[in-house]
């Protein structure tokens, strides 16, 4: 959740420099997300344009973990 990233992402992913990508329903909530992990040094963080009503419209593959 978009409250619990500053705190959770840290533990999460160590190495900075890692690329992320942040994903969300529409992209709004994982694009205040990438402000939250670039203020954490994450310089490599991004948003999923659109997020996953995107992905789904465009038939792109979806696996539940």
């Amino acid at each position: 959740p978009l409250s619990q990233l500053e705190q959770k992402l840290p533990g999460l992913v160590k190495n900075k420099a890692t690329p992320l990508i942040l994903v969300c329903a529409s992209g709004a909530r994982s694009s205040r997300g990438v402000s939250v992990a670039k203020k954490l040094g994450y310089e490599q963080a991004h948003s999923l344009t659109g997020g996953m009503r995107a992905w789904r419209e465009a038939n792109l593959p979806v696996d539940k973990a």
